[in-house]
């Protein structure tokens, strides 16, 4: 799994049957990742561009009503409302969300 940002939406014009129905992002990872570039992901959660993500990776388990035999490698599976840093420090509210109260001082 990683938490990447949807960059754009992926208008398919013709599709095999396989696929009808279903909602392709390009997702950017947020933070390393083992490969270059953005994934490919079916939206199982009504994502739209710009949305912050979690994604899961392949195999996907039956609650995720993804056919094992469909050949989808991700699927955006969340979004996220906020991250936050164990130490308050780095939060970053998602698009549109409110942002989260700064941390009290040290003492």
């Amino acid at each position: 799994m990683f938490v990447g940002q949807v960059t754009c939406q992926i208008e398919v014009g013709k599709a095999h049957d396989s696929f009808r129905g279903l909602k392709f992002f390009l997702v950017e990872a947020e933070h390393k990742v083992d490969w270059d570039g953005p994934v490919v992901a079916v939206d199982t959660v009504g994502a739209r561009t710009g949305d912050l993500v979690v994604v899961a990776l392949a195999p996907f388990g039956p609650t995720l009503n993804i056919p094992a035999d469909l050949p989808v490698e991700a699927a955006v599976v969340a979004i996220v409302r906020s991250l936050q840093a164990a130490s308050g420090v780095g939060e970053r509210p998602q698009s549109g969300a409110a942002p989260a109260s700064a941390p009290a001082p040290a003492a």
